[in-house]
């Protein structure tokens, strides 16, 4: 036998049904607040890729899942993914949103998480690799993807010196914008 027991034998009380016991079970402590934070090996990538323990999701619908869960935990101070009932801890190599579109008629913005908001024309800047960027909710920089790149460049008019930006139907001064085009 594995186990150091006594076999069992009549003398042992085997066969015999055990008497049942009452006793209250204890209550679940209640919950409050968000669920335990665990970090689970997730990185957004400056180009808008997620990788997961150091394989690219390359599924579309989960991709798109992760670009829409992504929330700033403020308890924490990081980065989270939340699905349902679960928070993973996000490592963002760059930035956590990305402008996905610019509508002149309304000089909103969209981001990735499907948020909109009016573009603040002073944060707009192109970063070394030419790339737009922008401040959003009042604290964070967004990196502005093809599209979202696109729609803000078929907005502007890059004949006026300074640069304008069509914003709501007025036409806005961005000299603080520079764009170079190979």
């Amino acid at each position: 036998m594995a186990c150091s027991q006594a076999p069992a034998g009549p003398e042992s009380g085997a066969g015999r049904r055990p008497e049942a016991k009452l006793t209250a079970d204890p209550e679940p402590a209640p919950r409050s607040g968000p669920p335990p934070l665990r970090p689970f090996g997730l990185v957004l990538r400056r180009d808008g890729s997620f990788w997961h323990e150091g394989v690219r999701v390359t599924h579309p619908k989960l991709h798109a899942q992760f670009l829409r869960s992504v929330e700033w935990a403020e308890e924490e101070e990081t980065f989270v993914v939340r699905l349902r009932h679960f928070r993973g801890w996000l490592d963002v190599e760059d930035t956590p949103w990305f402008v996905v579109s610019y509508d002149p008629a309304s000089g909103e913005i969209q981001l990735t998480d499907g948020h909109c908001e009016r573009l603040r024309p002073e944060t707009l800047r192109a970063d070394d690799d030419g790339v737009l960027r922008c401040r959003v909710r009042d604290r964070w920089e967004a990196r502005f993807d093809r599209s979202g790149q696109a729609h803000l460049l078929g907005a502007l008019d890059l004949e006026a010196d300074p640069p304008r930006l069509d914003l709501a139907g007025e036409p806005i001064s961005l000299p603080a914008l520079r764009l170079e085009f190979a």
